[in-house]
Parts: C-alpha cells; sequence; structure tokens
C-alpha cells in the first residue's frame, strides 16, 4: 500500500522504473552485506576498534546485520567447558562471556562446574594444588590480562590452559 502511494502521481516512467529500483535494492542488499566484512578486513577499517573476542570475526559480527554466522560465543563456550572437564576452574575476563559459559556448563550436566571473573591468586593456587584444569577466557584472544600465579598461559585455539609443568624445577 505503501509503496502504490508513492507511485500515486508519478509519471509513467517513474511507475515502470520505481519497482525495478526497488527490486533491485532488496536483491542487491544481502549481496552487498556478504561482501563487506570481506573488502572491510582487506582495508583494515576495524583497526582502532577491533575487540578480538575469543572465536569472533569483528567484520563478520558488526557488517552482517542478519548474524547467523556469528558463533562465536557458542564456540567459545563449548570449548571453555570441553577444556575445563569435570572439576575445572574457568577463569573469564570479559563479563559478557560468563553467561555464555554459565549456559553451556549447565547444558553439559556440568552445573557444579566452577566458573569465576575473580582471578584472584589464592582460588587459582588451590586449583593447581587440588589438579584441576584451569582456563582462562581472554577478553582479547591475543592479549590476557590475567597473569598466571604459577606456571605459564599456554594458547589453546583462542583460550588459555594452565601449564604448572614450566613452573617447576
Amino acid at each position: 500500500i505503501g509503496f502504490a502511494a508513492f507511485q500515486h502521481g508519478r509519471s509513467a516512467y517513474a511507475r515502470r522504473v520505481l519497482p525495478i529500483v526497488a527490486t533491485a535494492t532488496l536483491v542487491l542488499t544481502p549481496v552487498l552485506y556478504a561482501f563487506v566484512p570481506t573488502i572491510a578486513r582487506r582495508c583494515d577499517v576495524l583497526r582502532s576498534v577491533e575487540r578480538n573476542k575469543p572465536y569472533r570475526d569483528d567484520y563478520e559480527y558488526l557488517f552482517t546485520p542478519w548474524s547467523v554466522a556469528e558463533r562465536s560465543a557458542d564456540v567459545m563456550s563449548r570449548r571453555a567447558v570441553e577444556l575445563a572437564g569435570r572439576d575445572g576452574l574457568i577463569i573469564v575476563e570479559d563479563p559478557m562471556a560468563v553467561f555464555a559459559i554459565r549456559y553451556r556448563a549447565i547444558e553439559a550436566g556440568r552445573g557444579d562446574l566452577e566458573i569465576t571473573l575473580d582471578a584472584a591468586p589464592q582460588p587459582i593456587a588451590q586449583g593447581v594444588q587440588a589438579g584441576r584444569t584451569i582456563i582462562l577466557v581472554p577478553k582479547d584472544a591475543d592479549n590476557p590480562t590475567t597473569a598466571p600465579v604459577v606456571g605459564r598461559w599456554q594458547r589453546v585455539g583462542d583460550l588459555y590452559q594452565l601449564s604448572v609443568e614450566s613452573a617447576q624445577p
């Protein structure tokens, strides 16, 4: 109705061309969205604002509005819960990621898995002494800010696992 009202009072030429332009716009918009992330990545347009969250492609995340292909939270949470195992400890630097990890732990039947934003040295040291697997989910996949209490962080995909072998003399 709106399109018909828009065409009312237009010339015969405009009434023939407007439906073609409208259809082309509808068809080309998804095609444009399919190419924009690649072009933007090549031009490095997000250099100053890129977040580099685990398993996330910032270009797909930002430039694909329907985000049906964007599954970074799902991949990150699944991987964290898998790596932590039954009695692991997951330290999360990004408060937004905690919800996805908790959901995934409950869904996997691991509701008792310890997931924390608090990277206090004492719980980590206790976890190491108890032989627990300790996983770090960084806010920036390339630059974790949580320093290990003992050992070192060993990168596993975009996450980190505490390796204590290197801490032993």
